[in-house]
Order: C-alpha cells, then structure tokens, then sequence
C-alpha cells in the first residue's frame, strides 16, 4: 500500500489511511506500507530552495503543515519535539543556501532526498501511531518510508 501527497495531506486523511491499513489486517493480510510526504510537501520543498536561493528562508508552510497534523492526531511532546527538531535541520540546511546564494542541483537533490526522509519519516511515525499496538520494521530511504507488519 503507498500513501502520499493528498493521501496524506492533513489529520482527516492521515486517520482515513491508518483506517484502510487496519482494514487490512483485520482481513488477515500483513501489508507493507509506503509512506512519501505530506501534501504537497515536494512543491513546498522546491519553493523553499528558490527563496532561499534568493535570500529568504520560508518554511513555514511545512513547519504549519507538519505540527498541525501531529498536534491534530494527539501526538506527544516527544514527537512534536522531534519534530521541531527536524524542521530545524531543515530551516538550517536553507540558510546555508541563503548564505551561499547557491543552489546546485547537487545541493537541491541533497534538499529533496534528505527533507522527504524527514518528512517521510514524520508521515510513517503519524500513521504507526494510528495503527498502533502492531509490530513494525521500518526501512527509511531517500524518498519514501517503508513500513512492514510483522
């Protein structure tokens, strides 16, 4: 099962995707779930890399996107921390682009790649958290998180 983009694109969505994951093991099937970013986290992520290409660090949109969700399915303050964190790592690897006014496409694939494992990440933990109480392997890659039920 892979989930993204408007799949998961705010708390009502998230819930209805861990719903469809239960769904499925309830009917006895043990599925693998994929996990890419929240909304449109890859137009917001190449946005992000141009203003600050251009001397502004903007990611509130993301930061909005993210905590809201996470706060809107009852995360704890460890997950909203980590969160913040993340973002944080991200709002610095910005300012770095800032700095340098330079945006090579080396740099802006480091971007993409390293803030979709973030935010993949994010959109995994918020959907394990909903199908709780299961046994899990995660698998973090580039673009995507992979989640199997064990």
């Amino acid at each position: 099962m892979k989930f993204g983009g408007s799949s998961l694109a705010n708390a009502e969505r998230v819930d209805y995707v861990a719903s469809l994951i239960k769904s499925q093991i309830e009917q006895g099937y043990r599925p693998t779930v994929v996990c890419s970013a929240m909304g449109k986290t890859t137009n917001n992520l190449l946005n992000a890399g141009h203003f600050a290409l251009e001397g502004s660090v903007y990611i509130d949109s993301l930061r909005t996107l993210h905590l809201s969700t996470a706060q809107e399915l009852g995360m704890g303050d460890e997950v909203l921390a980590a969160l913040e964190e993340l973002l944080d790592e991200l709002k610095n690897l910005l300012s770095g682009v800032s700095c340098l006014r330079e945006l090579t496409p080396r740099t802006l694939d480091y971007l993409v790649s390293r803030t979709y494992s973030i935010l993949g990440f994010v959109s995994f933990h918020l959907l394990y958290c909903f199908v709780a109480s299961l046994s899990t392997r995660c698998l973090c890659r580039a673009y995507f998180v992979v989640f199997s039920l064990t």
